[in-house]
Order: structure tokens, then C-alpha cells, then sequence
């Protein structure tokens, strides 16, 4: 039987559309997978210890920011409920929880339930590495129109020391930067375009933007605001039609309010708290952000005594050199984008003193010191808007920065590369081969590997011990080790509940307990820990509440087994000697041994 020609059909617009989306997105995902490779050879030491070690050195924030992807597949996966509440800490009150990247813990989940919790955590940095690069290519593809010169902006912007460090402090909130570049492009889109779709997707990208970061979210928010002020101000000079772009931003506003209201919702208990801490006089606010803000020369330079410490925000020289003779080039598609670099920098700079090397000449002595003068009258207008007391980092202006520097060259680099016909086939590969030059330098001079640690995720014999426990109970850590996090890490493996109040995973925005005592514990276990030693002084408290009497003990041991309390966590070298003595003579007829190490004694209620 033959068929009939007649008979055969054409296929169908969803699968022309399919071969057609797919045909032109390969060479995307082959310019992702480059920036993949270049993100591997950067963490390259990591993938030799990828399930036994995390990205970020010992005492860094990694331990809490890996506790918060646990804590979401966990709850979503697991437990199928939201993970804005948890008994988890500071049970069996619980409290509300604020974990700093909800995005970034939500995309993970895939790769934990597939490698486990320490691979996922170390091959998503690496991912969105990746990831923040081809986001800023796309951006600058967007203004500039040439691919080969935006190749290399997706390298300066993704690969920035800056993003390359916040993987050392531990903070993944500060490497997932790809948000930002995306929200700029459809943001600028519906400025001059004012296709609706433009506009939701502005408003998606600036909710992922401020769900991976809330800090990036106030700073792209208050820049974005600034453009529309300066395109409106320009198009009405020119009698130009803006309703259409009005139209479209009004889209991305209404998804930005809907997810803002959610949000809202689910953290309306800390809102008392983020009102007291935005609230604080002016000299507080003052105050903070000068101690936390940039120093100009040492941006680029940092000092010896500063290499072991995650502040590399420098790029390299040649992007610095070439600063100039691009914005030239490109000024008329790049002069915007550099204004909002120059304010960036500024606002990173905050209030604080401009140092410069010795041999320098007085002259440029003031011009920073002019510099430090225009950053401190920018920051009290900064200081007049709302929730501007929230950020208490100047120095996260710098990704902005960084951006609009990818930006300029890009523009410069699009009068070089001329992209006509077979000339395409040429400077592509130039600017394949630039981007891996600058990666390579952007990793010297910040010394990247001479800094790179990783945290280990060892398993003590204690923590076995409460895992294969198969009831539901409760762990209290008498005193608590404020300073690595690593309980909050043992709790993703025996998963019990913490019975101390812990504040690791939110911001200090955010105490709901304004004297920081364990809601959840009595007088007398919060009198024992106390006497421990105290991490954040470095001391032993002056005056420590007396120990309760055996009657009063047993009885409030009693109400804690009766909530779910069974293991004691007792390190030793945060205990005075004779407190610890009279810990154990007070605390033995009530519980038993179970293990002992070096620094660590583990308890059960009898």
C-alpha cells in the first residue's frame, strides 16, 4: 500500500515554532556553555572535594546560607508547606523566617534531590557564574547590537572579582547577580518600545532580582526609577509620545506590587522590626554605612594586610585602561548607562575618608577628597528615602557599576568590530579568545586561588548519634557557637529541631526578640548559657544568673522532654572550668552520656 503525497500534511505551527526556537537558541546555549567552561576553571580546586566540601572559607557565611537551600527543599519537598515559618529554631515556639536568597534556595532543589546538599550548593555557584555572565551578554547585546563585543561585557560583569569573592564570604546572594542585567534589558525595552510583554517581563525579572537578593532589589528599583525620571524628562523636551512606555511599566510595577503584597503577607511579623531598624535616628545610619563603605583606591588596589579577606571588588587593568577611549567610541549608546556607573561608585563609596599611596602628588589627594565630598551629600539624600536605613552594605552598588563598565566597553568594542558578513567569522573568535584573557587576569590580580578555601562538611560522631535517633526530638546546644554556623549545617543531616534560639539565617533586621534571649528555653537553661563563652566578645559574661535548684531543674527538664527535648549539646571549650563542673554534678541524676569527642560532650534526658 502506497500512500497518497496528497495525503501527507505540513507539520504544524507548534512544531515549526519548536524547530525554529530550538535552531535559534543553539548558539546561545553553546555561548552559556563557554561561560560554563570559564566558570569551572575558576572553581576548578572545588570539584575535587564536591560532596565533602563547600565553597566559602571556614567561619564564613556558607554554612548559614546552605542551611536555608536545605531548609526549602526540606519544607516544599518534604514537608509540602511554605518555608517562611519553622520549629526547626527555637522550638517548639518556632519563629519566622526571612532567608536571604528564597530564589536561589528554590532553584536549587532539583540539583540537591539530584546530588545531594554540599555537590548542589557547590555546582550551583558555579552554574550561576555562568549564568550572570550570559545575562550580562544578553543585556549589552541588547544595547549595543554586536555579539562578538558582548561577549567579552558578559566576562567583565559575570567574572568580576567582586562576584568571584562574594563565593569565598559565602554568599551566594552576592554571586547570583544574572537578575539584574535581565530586568535592565526588558526594563529598557519597554522604555522605548512599549510591547506589553516587554513589561511583564520586567516585572518577572525584578521579582527574581529582589527573590535572590533583597538589597539588589532596592538598588536596581531606586536606579531604575532615576532612568525613567531622566527618559521621561528627555522624551517630553522632545514632544515625544510616552504613554506607551508608561503603559508597559505600569505592567512591571503591578507584578512587582502583587509579589510584594505576597511577601508582605507571609513576614507581616517582622514588619514591626524592620519599621524599628529603618526608623533609627540619622546619625545610626550615618554611622553604619560609613563603616561599610568602599575606599576608591583601594577598589582596585587593596592593601596587603586585605588579601585574605572577601573585599576584591577591582577589575582588571586593561578594563580600566580601556575605559576612556571606549566611552568615546560608543559615547552615544553608552553615556546613560555610564552616568548610572559614576552615581554607582559614588554611592558605594558612601561617607568615607578617600586614602590614596604615598608617592602620589597632593593634587590627586583632592580629587578624592572631592569625590568624598559629592558621595557624602549623595548619601544624606540617599538617606532622606525610604527604607534606606534596610541597607547596611554601600559596597553592593558596585555590581551596578561593574555593569555599566561592561556596558561602555561593549559599546566601544561594537565601532572596532565591525560584524558584516565574514567579518562575523572573525571577530567572534577574537572575543571568544579576549573573554578567556580577561577571565585569566581577573584571577590573578585578586589572587582568586591563593584566597580559595572550602568549609568541610565532616559528620561527628555526635551528629550520628541524633540521627539514627527515629524519634521526633529536640537539640539544645548549651552554649551555642554563634561564630561558623556548623550546628545549623549538623541540623540538614540528623534534621531535629534546635531548641536554642538561633538567628544565623536573617538578617539582624529582623530579630523578633529584640534582647536575643531563647524564647523557647527557661530561666534556668538560659542561665547555663550564658555561662559559656561568648564568641562575640570573645570573653566570659561579667555577671551570669544563678544556676537553678535540682527541684526547679527537673522540672523544667521535664516540660521540655514533654516538648520534644531529648539531646544536650555540651561543648566544652565555651564553658568555664568550674561551670562546667557544676553543669555536670547538677545535670547528672537527669541525663545519660552518649558520646564524647575532643570539644564536644553529647547528652539524652534519661
Amino acid at each position: 500500500m502506497t500512500l497518497d503525497p496528497g495525503d501527507t500534511k505540513p507539520p504544524g505551527r507548534l512544531l515549526t515554532r519548536m524547530r525554529a526556537g530550538f535552531h535559534h537558541a543553539g548558539p546561545f546555549a553553546l555561548l552559556y556553555g563557554f561561560y560554563l567552561f570559564l566558570a569551572v576553571g575558576c572553581y576548578l580546586p572545588a570539584l575535587h572535594r564536591l560532596d565533602t566540601a563547600l565553597i566559602g572559607k571556614p567561619g564564613s557565611d556558607v554554612l548559614r546560607n546552605v542551611w536555608g537551600f536545605w531548609w526549602f527543599k526540606a519544607m516544599i519537598v518534604e514537608r509540602f508547606r511554605l518555608p517562611a515559618f519553622t520549629t526547626y529554631l527555637n522550638f517548639p515556639r518556632g519563629m519566622t523566617i526571612l532567608v536571604i536568597d528564597p530564589l536561589n534556595c528554590l532553584l536549587s532543589i532539583p540539583l540537591q534531590l539530584a546530588v545531594g546538599l554540599p555537590a548542589a550548593y557547590n555546582l550551583y555557584i558555579i552554574a550561576v557564574v555562568a549564568f550572570s555572565a550570559f545575562a550580562a551578554f544578553l543585556f549589552a547585546r541588547h544595547v549595543t547590537g554586536s555579539t562578538a563585543a558582548s561577549i567579552v561585557a558578559g566576562v567583565i560583569y559575570g567574572f568580576a572579582p567582586y562576584v568571584l569573592s562574594g563565593s569565598i564570604a559565602g554568599n551566594s546572594e552576592v554571586v547570583n547577580v544574572g537578575w539584574i542585567p535581565l530586568f535592565l534589558m526588558y526594563f529598557h525595552r519597554s522604555l522605548i518600545g512599549g510591547r506589553p510583554r516587554d513589561g511583564w517581563l520586567a516585572g518577572l525579572f525584578l521579582v527574581c532580582t529582589t527573590a535572590t537578593s533583597w538589597y539588589y532589589g532596592y538598588i536596581v528599583s531606586l536606579f531604575a526609577v532615576l532612568y525613567v525620571m531622566g527618559f521621561l524628562a528627555i522624551q517630553l523636551v522632545r514632544r515625544r509620545p510616552v504613554g506607551r512606555s508608561i503603559t508597559s511599566l505600569g505592567r512591571a510595577l503591578l507584578l512587582f506590587t502583587v509579589f510584594s503584597a505576597v511577601m508582605f503577607g507571609l513576614y507581616r511579623d517582622i514588619l514591626p522590626s524592620v519599621e524599628r531598624s529603618t526608623a533609627q535616628v540619622a546619625y545610626d545610619r550615618w554611622t553604619t554605612l560609613a563603616g561599610n563603605a568602599v575606599n576608591l583606591w583601594e577598589v582596585y588596589q587593596p592593601a596587603p594586610d586585605r588579601w585574605d579577606r572577601p573585599s576584591l571588588y577591582h577589575l582588571p587593568a586593561v578594563v580600566l585602561l580601556a575605559l576612556v577611549p571606549a566611552l568615546l567610541l560608543g559615547f552615544r549608546r553608552a553615556w546613560s548607562w555610564a552616568l548610572m556607573g559614576i552615581l554607582a561608585l559614588l554611592l558605594a563609596m558612601s561617607v568615607k575618608v578617600q586614602t590614596y599611596p604615598p608617592e602620589w602628588q597632593p593634587s590627586v589627594w583632592r580629587l578624592f577628597e572631592t569625590l568624598t565630598t559629592v558621595s557624602s551629600r549623595l548619601y544624606r539624600l540617599f538617606l532622606e528615602l525610604p527604607l534606606s536605613g534596610m541597607l547596611r552594605f554601600p559596597a553592593r552598588f558596585i555590581v551596578i557599576a561593574n555593569l555599566a563598565v561592561a556596558v561602555v566597553i561593549a559599546s566601544g568594542l561594537q565601532r572596532v568590530f565591525l560584524e558584516r558578513g565574514r567579518l562575523r567569522l572573525v571577530w567572534i573568535p577574537v572575543s571568544l579568545v579576549l573573554a578567556l584573557g580577561l577571565t585569566r587576569q581577573s584571577l590573578t590580580i585578586s589572587r582568586f586561588h591563593e584566597m580559595f578555601a572550602m568549609t568541610e562538611t565532616s559528620c561527628p560522631e555526635y551528629v550520628s548519634a541524633i540521627a539514627e535517633d527515629p524519634d521526633w526530638v529536640g537539640v539544645a546546644n548549651l552554649p551555642t557557637n554563634l561564630q561558623g554556623g556548623m550546628q545549623l549545617y549538623y541540623q540538614t543531616i540528623h534534621q531535629k529541631p534546635l531548641i536554642n534560639y538561633v538567628d544565623f539565617v536573617t538578617s539582624r533586621l529582623y530579630f523578633i526578640n529584640e534582647h536575643q534571649i531563647p524564647l523557647s528555653l527557661s530561666d534556668g537553661l538560659y542561665g547555663m548559657h550564658r555561662r559559656g563563652f561568648d564568641p562575640a566578645t570573645e570573653r566570659f559574661p561579667d555577671t551570669v544568673p544563678d544556676w537553678p535548684s535540682p527541684d526547679k531543674l527537673e522540672q523544667e527538664l521535664a516540660l521540655m522532654k514533654r516538648f520534644g527535648l531529648r539531646y544536650i549539646v555540651v561543648e566544652r571549650t565555651l564553658f568555664k572550668e568550674e561551670s562546667l563542673e557544676a553543669f555536670e554534678a547538677l545535670f547528672a541524676p537527669f541525663v545519660e552520656a552518649v558520646s564524647r569527642t575532643e570539644t564536644v560532650d553529647l547528652y539524652r534526658l534519661r
